[in-house]
């Protein structure tokens, strides 16, 4: 059994590595520039002298335009099929041909068009001569339109011309327009994904990678675009810079991990290719530019791989599947990516066109499966998860109904005291520790004011809301002796001594938290008025159960009033308010021998 392991092991890492080997090889042998089996390709090309046309526009100036010329030769046998193809002719041109314009939609004051695309023009037999022929190709030079390139001019048979102009045509233009429709419909999914999925940050950072992708498909797919060519340019470089960290926080996000040195590592790269970008945009005539663009495009594909390296080899929670597909699409995608930068030192004949748009695609696919293969998962454990619910609960029901009624009173109850203890830490922990601190610095910048007083009630007040939704207090006396604790302070403050006798509420159950909390408000009233008005030294609270009421009856022996039913005042007030919002009932009356005063409060059990 160990042996069909190892053989089982040993085929699947051979099929990985070839099939990885195999998609490299098409990618290079495919992206391959193609040259047209004439003669005449390329042409040699000699430099005129620069023209220089007036701008329109209120910016006016000057416009440079470089100046090529080439001469052919045509016969009477092939005026008929002879044709004109341009590899690259950046950012737009004009070409003439024995003073005949071939491209007359070409306007060279324009600032919206960089056509980095291929070009094939028929030359019409009438604008030939038999011998020899001039062409003339213009281009406009301005910084503003960024870098100027002519490459791979070539004149000959019109069939060999268009079939080599074709396949080029799809690898600069047409595969990565297909690839900007394939980034669009996977952004719209991937946002669709993140709202399903109650915006979980890998659905966002997959749609971030996958705007950075399209950016620079649009860039190389797109002829006309709005804006200025060099902020296309600096677009497409941006997005090139910022692609391997999001792709490391997309990773991140998806497994959870946290690799901080790579953070670290990624930051600086990420920082390095963008200050290249700025190098290039603000000094596009810098001698050391290639230097810098090379730079710039190792720091961006050497960070992708090594995200892609470093989370596959290191971090264990990714399953062997997943950490293979990570790290085939991965090096797909950067691979074709350094076919771009070997372009800056090879001929033009020689390069490869444009290999990142295809190349960032199937990375594109390889992160959406992940991301899929998870959704389903996710979906499909919800599923038994439900089932399994379902069942266990047919089976209560089936045992008997009073069990399920307990159970789900118990889940509820669980549910509620969950809810109910991070309400409570919500309050304490943000409103009640800056109340605290409001109130500490009202002691030394206010000692004498009435605003200290104030807040030190609030702070009361919020503290007996706490203590009425803690269910650690069940039973009626333990509830009161909790208020006891919190009025303690308010009370020696005021001189007064308390003597709270409760053991005849001790096994009062308390089910309604909200009348408990009316309670806990009344009779702070009644104490904070006490403490302030009575003038007294003892206090008495004394607690029963008479009739299934709640009585409390609570004595001073301050100074008391002679008729308790003109009593008045806005504590009083609140505390009639909160007995009357549980249904109970407030009396007043005068002590014995005239002094101090009397208070009953009645109330339904709770």
């Amino acid at each position: 059994m160990a042996g069909a392991a190892t053989l089982a092991a040993t085929v699947r890492r051979a099929v990985f590595w070839s099939s990885l080997c195999i998609a490299v090889a098409a990618l290079l042998l495919g992206y391959r520039y193609r040259i047209a089996d004439t003669t005449a390709c390329p042409v040699a090309l000699e430099r005129l002298a620069d023209a220089v046309q007036p701008r329109d526009g209120p910016a006016g100036g000057a416009l440079h335009i470089e100046r090529y010329r080439f001469t052919f030769q045509a016969s009477a046998e092939n005026r008929e099929t002879l044709a004109i193809s341009l590899g690259e002719a950046v950012p737009f041109y004009r070409l003439w041909i024995n003073n005949a314009n071939l491209t007359p939609e070409i306007d060279l004051q324009q600032r919206n068009v960089r056509d980095i695309g291929p070009h094939l023009h028929r030359i019409p037999a009438d604008a030939l001569a038999v011998g020899s022929n001039v062409a003339l190709l213009e281009l406009p030079r301005a910084a503003e339109l960024g870098e100027l390139r002519l490459s791979q001019v070539c004149i000959g048979d019109a069939a060999l011309l268009a079939a080599a102009s074709r396949g080029n045509w799809w690898r600069m233009v047409g595969i990565p327009s297909a690839c900007v429709l394939l980034f669009c419909v996977f952004a719209a999914l991937a946002l669709a994904a993140w709202l399903l999925s109650a915006r979980h940050p890998a659905y966002a950072w997959y749609f971030v990678c996958l705007l950075l992708m399209l950016a620079r498909a649009v860039y190389v797919a797109t002829s006309a675009r709005p804006g200025t060519p060099l902020a296309w340019i600096a677009l497409d470089n941006i997005a090139i810079a910022l692609q391997p960290y999001a792709l490391y926080c997309f990773m991140r996000a998806y497994w959870r991990f946290s690799l901080p040195w790579l953070s670290l590592l990624l930051g600086i790269g990420t920082s390095g290719a963008l200050l290249c970008c700025a190098a290039l945009l603000r000094w596009p005539e810098l001698p050391q530019l290639q230097s810098i663009y090379l730079l710039f495009l190792l720091l961006s594909t050497g960070g992708g791989m090594l995200a892609v390296a470093a989370i596959t080899r290191g971090v264990r929670i990714l399953q062997q599947t997943e950490r293979s597909f990570v790290l085939w699409t991965g090096v797909v995608a950067y691979a074709g990516s350094l076919l771009e930068i070997a372009n800056v030192f090879l001929p033009f004949e020689q390069r490869w066109m444009w290999t990142a748009p295809p190349a960032t695609a199937v990375l594109a696919m390889g992160l959406g499966k992940l991301l899929l293969h998870r959704l389903v998962l996710g979906a499909d454990l919800m599923t038994h998860a439900a089932n399994v619910l379902a069942q266990n609960i047919d089976q209560g029901a089936a045992a008997t109904s009073a069990q399920t009624a307990a159970a789900w009173d118990e889940v509820s109850a669980q549910l509620a005291h969950q809810e109910r203890g991070r309400l409570i830490r919500d309050i304490h922990d943000g409103f009640g520790s800056r109340l605290v601190a409001i109130l500490l610095r009202a002691r030394r910048e206010l000692p004498h004011s009435s605003v200290q007083r104030n807040l030190q009630r609030a702070l009361l007040d919020m503290r007996l809301m706490i203590d009425a939704l803690d269910e650690t207090s069940r039973s009626l006396g333990l509830a009161l002796a909790c208020l006891r604790h919190r009025t303690a302070a308010t009370l020696d403050a005021a001189g007064i001594a308390g003597e709270w006798q409760l053991d005849a509420v001790d096994s009062v159950r308390i089910d309604d938290r909200r009348k408990l909390m009316h309670l806990f408000r009344c009779l702070a009233e009644l104490l904070g008025n006490c403490a302030e008005h009575s003038g007294a030294d003892t206090l008495t609270l004394h607690a029963a159960v008479a009739n299934r009421r709640i009585v409390l009856r609570l004595q001073d022996n301050g100074r008391g009033v002679a008729d308790p039913a003109q009593l008045r005042g806005h504590g009083l007030r609140r505390a009639r308010h909160h007995v009357d919002c549980i249904d109970g009932e407030l009396h007043f009356a005068a002590a014995d021998a005239g002094s101090g005063l009397h208070c009953e409060l009645r109330l339904p059990l709770f």
